[in-house]
């Protein structure tokens, strides 16, 4: 590869055929060659954890090698340098890259800096938990006539317990709805006209993501 400092690198190979032997390599030659450039100038974005680990580790033992064995003294101090800042360098995936910019920007972005990421397990509960108690607030203690006629349709139809599993299913499935929502489509789609207790549904769809938002 032909490097260029200003330029974008996107490359597509598959399993074992030296696509972090390249980026290391171009990694390297920018920061090796760059003295005004720390560890934090250069970002590299990996697929996995497990990469990003990989990544750095293969950088960590080119420059301890560059470090004790480079024939030119300047190498050698720049290799060492590199070394000490490459523990808080930016390399990981998109998911670490973004929590490290809210973490560094969050008055900017108006957010608590000490927030965790939730995994899939943890988003799944909380999603039912949500739709579990606003379909219960609304029905019991909502002072909106229009809310609470809603939530009662959906849980007299369905009963409590599976309407809780709609909702949340319908949460899941939020990037297709907003997909559907932008391409002017209906949120629920099946043959015939919807009943009164989907019409519902679609109705408090909104209620139920600010709820989960909020």
């Amino acid at each position: 590869l032909a490097s260029r400092d200003d330029a974008h690198l996107l490359i597509n190979a598959g399993p074992g055929s030296g696509k972090t032997k390249v980026l290391v390599a171009h990694y390297l030659q920018l920061l090796m060659t760059r003295n005004d450039w720390d560890a934090y100038a250069v970002v590299a974005i990996t697929f996995t954890e497990k990469a990003a680990a990989e990544m750095k580790e293969r950088i960590s033992k080119v420059l301890q090698r560059i470090a004790h064995e480079g024939q030119e003294q300047n190498w050698r101090k720049r290799a060492r340098q590199l070394l000490d800042r490459l523990p808080e360098a930016p390399i990981g995936t998109i998911h670490s890259f973004c929590a490290r910019l809210l973490r560094q920007f969050a008055l900017e972005a108006n957010i608590d800096p000490s927030f965790q990421v939730i995994d899939d397990l943890q988003a799944s509960i909380l999603s039912q938990q949500v739709c579990e108690r606003w379909l219960w607030e609304s029905i019991n203690q909502s002072q909106d006539s229009e809310i609470k006629q809603i939530a009662d349709t959906i849980a007299t139809y369905y009963g409590f317990k599976r309407a809780v599993e709609i909702l949340t299913k319908l949460l899941k499935l939020r990037p297709i709805i907003e997909y559907r929502r932008n391409n002017c489509k209906p949120i629920l789609c099946r043959l015939g006209e919807l009943n009164e207790a989907e019409k519902a549904l679609e109705r408090c769809y909104d209620e139920v993501v600010n709820a989960y938002d909020a």
